[in-house]
């Protein structure tokens, strides 16, 4: 191993170095030596991570090398638990058949740039793309030298659980104390005061609540180190599993009755459309048309379930008792239909009462019931058309 010794033993004493020569020989004994750092080979700081060189001032400074930014990157692959996942699931390899795969790894590259303090939250069934989304998200991360951590769910909850702290025998410990407690007590009444027996008692009452006074304090030490602080950061996630009810595979048929102006703006922007109501309802928008609703003295039967106008059920408008003889057959609910925007909320305003049922009939039209007959079903039936 060269020392500086080596890098000046060319200066004769006749030859002194200057303060500015010996600077830059002791950068290039620095530059020369061999380092030990793991992942890669680097020929330009010979795996120490960093380069001497010298500032205005002829002060020598370490400038960190540009292999760094890999070896943390590996350095924070191998942290984060994702291992093979990394190559398989990618931004690339994404599919973006579907509008609403496209919009998800659309916000998902909008959330590596501008992430904060935020959070990117994919929720749906098995399958579809939560963990390749999430891991692009990761991989990405990573290339830019944050720090990321893959957890499975299931994994984790046991993991505080197991940190969790004992409630039950806490108190049982603290009755316990009471107990003994109240003994003494009761056995220092009996004794006369100032008698050896009496400071026997008092002295073991004095380190009875002495120790109890310890065990309190260690047991909050406990629960500050091994649950408070662990769990801090999961504030937000919930100590259950959670199970949402996501819409699948749902033929939805909409007829909106509006303003012209309005019916053109909705025709126009209908490819913005990604969710209906939640979020995590994405929606797949087949066909959109302008239809004209008719009126006529015939009877229809509906192929389709839907919610029905409440008041038009009750006045006989449209007929549902097809079961057990049964005047209304359905389920009541109460939909949202008007509400104001406040502090980036809605707040519904005025709700509906409806039914909703299926194969339900109309003996004829009426002023709030029609017929559309040229958006026809698979099976050639019309819609019948109820508005709220």
């Amino acid at each position: 191993m060269n020392t500086i010794a080596d890098y000046t033993k060319d200066f004769s004493d006749g030859n002194k170095l200057s303060y500015e020569d010996f600077a830059r020989k002791r950068c290039d004994w620095y530059n020369d030596t061999q380092g030990n750092l793991p992942y890669i080979n680097c020929d330009i700081c010979k795996n120490k991570g960093y380069i001497a060189e010298l500032d205005t001032d002829l002060n020598e400074i370490r400038v960190e090398c540009k292999c760094m930014s890999k070896r943390k990157s590996i350095k924070n692959l191998e942290l984060s638990g994702l291992g093979n996942l990394i190559k398989k699931y990618t931004f690339n390899a994404y599919e973006t058949s579907k509008p609403w795969q496209s919009e998800i790894k659309k916000k998902a590259l909008l959330f590596t740039q501008n992430s904060g303090d935020s959070w990117f939250y994919a929720a749906g069934q098995s399958g579809s793309g939560k963990t390749h989304i999430c891991t692009a998200i990761c991989t990405r991360f990573i290339s830019t030298g944050r720090l990321v951590k893959y957890k499975v769910w299931r994994n984790l909850f046991h993991e505080l659980q197991s940190n969790q702290f004992d409630e039950t025998e806490y108190k049982n410990k603290l009755a316990e104390y009471k107990q003994k407690k109240s003994i003494l007590a009761l056995e220092k009444k009996e004794q006369e005061k100032g008698s050896e027996k009496f400071k026997q008692l008092a002295e073991e009452e004095r380190k009875l609540k002495e120790e109890e006074k310890q065990y309190k304090i260690n047991a909050e030490r406990y629960e500050e180190e091994h649950y408070k602080k662990p769990i801090a950061k999961y504030r937000t996630l919930t100590k259950s599993l959670k199970y949402y009810e996501i819409l699948d595979d749902i033929e939805l048929v909409i007829h909106v009755q509006a303003s012209d102006e309005t019916l053109c703006d909705i025709y126009n922007h209908i490819d913005d459309l990604k969710a209906l109501g939640r979020s995590e309802d994405f929606v797949d928008v087949e066909d959109i048309q302008f239809v004209n609703l008719e009126q006529d003295e015939e009877s229809y039967r509906s192929c389709y379930s839907a919610y029905l106008n409440y008041e038009d059920v009750m006045n006989e408008r449209i007929n549902t008792g097809w079961y057990e003889n049964r005047d209304i057959s359905g389920t009541k609910y109460y939909l949202g239909k008007k509400y104001d925007v406040s502090t980036g909320k809605r707040i519904f305003t005025e709700k509906v009462k409806v039914i909703y049922t299926s194969d339900f009939t109309i003996d004829e039209t009426s002023e709030n019931v029609w017929v559309d007959k040229e958006a026809e079903t698979e099976d050639g039936q019309v819609y019948i058309v109820n508005f709220l």
